[in-house]
């Protein structure tokens, strides 16, 4: 009884730690254009790497604080190495999801914000909560 015991909770610490889809950064980047006419802007930037060879599939997203959805954002799926935007990541790898809100929204955004990223992986609908971002200020020429 005890080895059964012992054997199930093994099974279930490394079955937990086993992930697909592994968040590697969220990064909040404030943009700052060199054209003294344009405003600055907010983008995220979340990095996701594939452990196995997977389709995945972004479906829709929520910055919960804000009100702001995927309606009110452009957004796209970036191939980290080759820089190439993709609409479903395929296959082992890096990939950044890149969220820019739509201009009207940019004020609305929140230091507290968490992104809740509704994705489908290999035809199975998922998500995942990010609660944490760094910031980084980034000047355009």
């Amino acid at each position: 009884m005890r080895y059964k015991i012992c054997f199930l909770w093994i099974l279930l610490v490394f079955s937990s730690c086993k992930s697909d889809i592994i968040l590697v950064s969220s990064v909040k980047e404030i943009i700052i254009p060199g054209v003294k006419t344009k405003s600055p802007y907010i983008q995220y930037v979340i990095q996701i790497k594939l452990e196995k060879d997977h389709s995945i599939e972004i479906d829709r997203f929520d910055l919960s604080q804000s009100g702001v959805t995927s309606d009110n954002c452009e957004y796209y799926l970036k191939d980290h190495i080759t820089g190439t935007n993709k609409k479903k990541a395929q296959g082992k790898g890096i990939y950044d999801l890149i969220i820019i809100p739509k201009k009207v929204y940019q004020k609305q955004l929140n230091e507290k914000d968490s992104l809740k990223i509704f994705y489908k992986l290999n035809d199975q609908n998922k998500d995942i909560v990010v609660t944490t971002f760094t910031t980084k200020i980034t000047r355009k020429r």
